[in-house]
């Protein structure tokens, strides 16, 4: 059984909903009371249309008078929180895997190994 809009107007304290951007303008027919919280559980905003959709999610936040939470863990980090974690462990080798962009890495002078097709990595 599926719930209008007026339904969750009605029940706010009670339910959780679940708008990406594409619906995010359903909010208007739900006219929710400001105070509200939205969590957004997704990776950080990582290229131009990223932060593009970013903004007009924040734009709606703001405009319905919620407050906005990044709580997402996806389980990748951006290159300083790998550098802190190679500094914190005293990493002697660093092999970038599941990255579009392995050259970023050299900067572990020394240390990093970029993995190429066919080749043996000794550890």
């Amino acid at each position: 059984h599926g719930m209008t809009a007026t339904d969750v107007h009605d029940r706010q304290g009670e339910v959780f909903l679940h708008l990406d951007i594409w619906n995010f303008p359903e909010i208007i027919d739900i006219k929710p009371d400001k105070g509200g919280v939205y969590v957004h559980s997704s990776s950080e905003a990582f290229n131009e249309e990223g932060e593009r959709e970013e903004g007009v999610i924040k734009n709606w936040v703001d405009h319905v008078g919620f407050s906005y939470h990044q709580i997402h863990a996806s389980g990748h980090s951006p290159l300083e929180g790998v550098r802190r974690l190679v500094q914190t462990v005293r990493a002697e080798k660093v092999v970038p895997i599941h990255t579009e962009h392995p050259e970023l890495f050299r900067s572990f002078k020394g240390r990093c190994v970029i993995p190429e097709k066919g080749r043996k990595i000794s550890l």
